[in-house]
């Protein structure tokens, strides 16, 4: 959608290429250091949670080909991403899917359900059977969400091919990685591993990767000022500017996770790849609104925060069980309407 004007703003294959090849080599590096420490198994799996750092880095890569942001060519997007989905535990044109709906429905609450954690406003909570509810606290209880959500992620949500439909590519990715994996394992046990070990190793990068990557996907969109506004009020530019958090990061901590953390920019613009989000960012004549903004220890206090409320425009926890507590907000500066095109066109 962006004019000629932020060319610069776009991939170049040599940048991705050098970024991509850095990274697999220390990826590769650690691996191999850590199946010579085989036998060490504390060893081993404190380099396997190092293992589940970088894959953040790598899905960030890889989250860069669903848009066809990494490199000039569409094929080479999908074979790079495919690649780094078998790495990731990740079904990449499932994936990719799945994220590109989220970006068109994202802060719209007639669109929720792609790519999304599970939201009800206020008045849908109160309407649900009292079974619905129990699971949705369940569901939104941190310990919860954060102790089995990786597991339930890679596990079953990215391993099940029936929850794409027959004959499509999104199957076909699917099952693809799935065979991949089983042939690493059947490979693992032929060649004598402890498959103990190995099972434990490979589970450890998943978690410590997938426990990263849910974190930071509530964090972008769950936040007590977040937008949210059914299909007759939604606009494109507003979901990204004010539907989306800018986390403040170390330098190191934002190359670990490809500069995923300014996740507002990436949706106001989703074609500039990692490496050039900070450049887009400061390009823009405008910056988002500072309640956007949030540092580490800002992410823990959305957790407290469950429903949307239609009425106030605000998130909130639950209400108390004998009566419907009312939020209020503080004072905040009603949205400004822009039109998408010239936002993402803005010199």
């Amino acid at each position: 959608m962006a004019s000629s004007a932020n060319h610069r703003f776009r991939c170049d294959n040599f940048q991705s290429g050098l970024q991509l090849g850095g990274t697999l080599s220390i990826v590769i590096s650690i691996y191999a250091v850590m199946f010579y420490f085989a036998n060490y198994f504390f060893v081993a799996a404190c380099l396997a949670v190092v293992v589940g750092v970088f894959n953040v880095r790598l899905t960030s890569f890889m989250h860069d080909c669903s848009h066809y942001a990494y490199f000039t060519s569409r094929r080479a997007n999908e074979w790079v991403g495919s690649l780094l989905g078998i790495l990731t535990f990740t079904p990449f044109l499932y994936f990719k899917y799945h994220h590109l709906k989220h970006h068109g429905a994202s802060g719209n609450l007639d669109r929720r359900g792609w790519g999304d954690v599970l939201l009800y406003t206020v008045e849908e909570y109160a309407n649900l059977p009292f079974g619905m509810r129990v699971f949705y606290r369940l569901y939104r209880n941190p310990w919860i969400y954060f102790s089995i959500g990786p597991f339930v992620y890679f596990l079953y949500i990215m391993r099940n091919p029936f929850s794409a439909a027959a004959g499509t590519r999104e199957r076909r990715s699917l099952h693809f990685v799935n065979f991949i994996w089983i042939g690493v394992y059947a490979a693992a046990c032929a060649a004598g591993a402890d498959m103990l070990h190995f099972s434990v190793l490979h589970m450890t990068t998943l978690y410590v990767g997938g426990l990263i990557g849910l974190w930071l996907f509530y964090v972008q969109h769950q936040f007590e000022t977040a937008y949210w506004r059914r299909s007759s009020e939604w606009d494109f530019a507003d979901a990204a500017w004010h539907g989306s958090t800018y986390l403040q990061f170390p330098p190191f901590v934002e190359w670990l996770l490809g500069s995923i953390n300014m996740h507002d920019v990436h949706h106001l613009d989703a074609k500039v790849p990692n490496y050039r989000l900070r450049e887009r960012m400061r390009s823009l004549p405008y910056r988002f609104n500072s309640r956007n903004t949030f540092t580490f220890a800002d992410t823990f206090k959305t957790f407290r925060l469950k429903l949307w409320d239609e009425e106030d425009g605000v998130m909130v926890g639950f209400p108390k069980l004998s009566r419907r507590t009312i939020f209020r907000r503080q004072s905040i500066m009603p949205v400004q309407h822009r039109d998408e095109e010239a936002v993402l066109n803005s010199p």
